[in-house]
Formats: C-alpha cells, sequence, structure tokens
C-alpha cells in the first residue's frame, strides 16, 4: 500500500489529473477530482486485503507533492531527545506489518437522514491494507517521551481553505496514550 506522493516536484496539476485517471481506470467512483476523493464499488470490496489501486482515497486538502530527500518527521514537546528523522532514518527502524481496515467516518452519508454536507459515499469508503513501518512505540522511545506526556498529535503536509475561509488549515489528529 503506497501512503503518499514522495516524488521530485513536477507538475502538480498533472499529478492530479494522473491520479483521477488511475482511480477511475481502477474502476473507482470519484466523486471529486481535486481534491481527490473516491471510493471502491461494492462489487470489488470481499477480498482479504484490498489492492491498493482499488483502495477507496479521502483527501480534505489537494495531495501534497514531497521531496522524499528532503522530507523530514519531527518529534518535539514533552520529549528528552527532540527528533528530526529522515525517510531513510525510519527505513532503518525494525518494521511490523499489520493488516488493518479503514473506513471513513462518512461512509454511507448518501443515506443520511436529514442529508448531511460533505461527500456523499456510498458504502465504498472502507478498505483493508497491509500496512508495514516502524512502531510508533519505538519512535516515541528514541525521543524519550518525558512523565506526564498524555497526547501525540500527528499533523499531515497537506493544507488547505475550509469552507470558504481565507485562512489556509492544516489538520492535526491526536493520539491519546
Amino acid at each position: 500500500m503506497t501512503t503518499g506522493n514522495l516524488i521530485q516536484i513536477g507538475s502538480l496539476a498533472a499529478d492530479i489529473e494522473a491520479e483521477r485517471v488511475l482511480a477511475a481506470q481502477a474502476g473507482l467512483v470519484v466523486h471529486r477530482a481535486e481534491s481527490l476523493n473516491c471510493e471502491t464499488p461494492p462489487a470489488l470490496l470481499g477480498a482479504e486485503v484490498t489492492p491498493t489501486a482499488q483502495f477507496y482515497r479521502r483527501s480534505h486538502f489537494p495531495i501534497p507533492v514531497l521531496d522524499g530527500s528532503a522530507w523530514r518527521l519531527g518529534v518535539r514537546g514533552m520529549v528528552r531527545r527532540p527528533l528530526s528523522l529522515s525517510l531513510h532514518d525510519l527505513i532503518q527502524l525494525p518494521a511490523e506489518t499489520a493488516v488493518v481496515t479503514l473506513e471513513c467516518a462518512g461512509n454511507g452519508r448518501t443515506r443520511f437522514r436529514p442529508r448531511a454536507p460533505g461527500v456523499q459515499w456510498g458504502f465504498g469508503a472502507v478498505g483493508t491494507a497491509e500496512w508495514t513501518g516502524p512502531l510508533l512505540a519505538d519512535v516515541l522511545a528514541r525521543a524519550g517521551v518525558e512523565a506526564g506526556a498524555c497526547e501525540v498529535v500527528f499533523g499531515g503536509a497537506d493544507r488547505g481553505l475550509v469552507d470558504g475561509d481565507r485562512k489556509s488549515t492544516r489538520l492535526n489528529s491526536s493520539h491519546i496514550t
């Protein structure tokens, strides 16, 4: 399963169109091209692991184009050793594989009554993937989490305008430990 677009900086417009075409060729239902939102038709679901090409895509903002050689994962806050890990650093860590099912909270939104705002998903905003990588616990152990820390906040590279706001928004999620 690919988890992002770590590519050399190029034509973003061409990449967006290529992603949309690939999704449509894989049989996905494209709800919105930018930001790419497409779901897996129920007939393509059911395998133990959803093929990458047929995995649903949920994006709030345009897909960021990242340079893998310059990208860094920062770990800071209540840690003894703040970290700035490269993609190469992460690949060198012990990895584990987990089979995980992901489902968009709006899956089935077409049936919500009253009608809810947002992408009008059928029942294909769900998929099961095999994910491989270092454990968050191992990364946090390297940073030395301080006593009293109780939350990890994740931030992505994607950003954009939400509901007509004039200020760019970056979505974050938190993990309570």
